[in-house]
């Protein structure tokens, strides 16, 4: 599938994320995360489902290429109080 493709395929299901969804696999992400320190760079950060989960002081940098998951993400990090 060419980027272009792949990009339209995200942003049409990332408009159809509800802002109250369950996180899934909550437990297991908090697990993978508990550990992280310092400068991290989360790719295909997608809506931002991990944010909640990184430790306090970690430097976050998250990228995606939808830039309707993108805002989400944006949305995510500012009702977390982040960064």
């Amino acid at each position: 599938m060419e980027n272009e493709q792949l990009i339209r395929l995200y942003n049409e299901r990332g408009k159809k994320l509800k802002p109250d969804r369950k996180i899934f696999f909550a437990k297991y992400r908090k697990l993978l995360l508990q550990e992280t320190k310092g400068k991290t760079l989360e790719a295909a950060a997608g809506a931002g489902a991990n944010f909640a989960f990184y430790p306090s002081g970690v430097e976050l940098t998250a990228v995606d290429f939808s830039p309707v998951l993108l805002e989400i993400a944006a949305a995510v990090t500012k009702d977390l109080g982040l960064r």
